[in-house]
């Protein structure tokens, strides 16, 4: 055997063991603890707000091929919980990519992505399938993290509805407000690392005066994380 046919046959296994790779399950989380099952439990609704008028069936995947967040067991348990508490819709937890196929996905009324991070979705066919999915009338819902994903795939982008930028600051620092009333805003400096960011919204609300400024610990949300990451009216610099 010739060196140049083993290059291209040690190529081959290594493409081929990749493509595998990509495709199988990614490593499942731990479950969710017991005593956060209960919780939930007990505070899910036994009815549906809104009585569906057919059967509903949800995909909730959760792979992660990026930061994982440790909220995706507890998560992922909720939705089974709330399908089955209240009787709206069954679910379907997986984090197999080999889902995306329109065969697949043909017995599904929404895909939830639950956390999921730097899903690239390379496979052609792949992305057609979750495409037609949506714009035949499907339902696609994010939680948190699913704008983390997409990121070389513009249309993917498109149909979350944004891009993850960074959190813009975390929880348990000190930071400098200084206040505009005129325009509803507030200037916010974290004092350690010297950056400043527009609080538009102006969310937090524990305040004190130290050293003439106005410092608040802002708390962490998950809501606020993603609206930060996505609005324009939040700017670090």
């Amino acid at each position: 055997m010739s060196k140049s046919t083993c290059v291209v046959l040690i190529a081959a296994v290594l493409s081929a063991a990749l493509a595998t790779a990509m495709a199988a399950p990614a490593k499942k989380p731990p479950s969710a603890k017991a005593e956060e099952v209960k919780k939930v439990t007990e505070a899910m609704p036994a009815e549906p707000s809104a009585a569906p008028k057919a059967k509903r069936k949800i995909l909730v995947f959760y792979r992660c091929e990026g930061y994982r967040h440790r909220s995706i067991p507890i998560g992922n348990k909720a939705f089974e919980i709330m399908g089955a508490k209240t009787g709206a819709f069954e679910v379907v937890v997986s984090n197999d990519m080999s889902m995306f196929t329109a065969e697949n996905l043909k017995d599904f009324d929404a895909v939830l992505l639950n956390n999921t991070t730097r899903l690239k979705f390379d496979d052609p066919e792949r992305r057609k399938a979750l495409l037609d999915f949506v714009e035949g009338g499907k339902g696609l819902i994010g939680i948190h993290a699913a704008c983390d994903n997409f990121y070389k795939w513009p249309e993917g982008a498109a149909m979350i509805g944004g891009l993850f930028s960074g959190h813009p600051w975390g929880a348990g620092g000190t930071w400098a407000i200084i206040s505009n009333p005129s325009t509803n805003s507030d200037m916010i400096r974290n004092t350690r690392h010297g950056s400043w960011a527009k609080n538009s919204s102006r969310i937090g609300h524990s305040f004190q005066s130290v050293e003439g400024f106005s410092h608040r610990l802002m708390p962490p949300s998950t809501a606020y994380w993603s609206m930060a990451a996505n609005s324009s009216a939040v700017k670090a610099r």
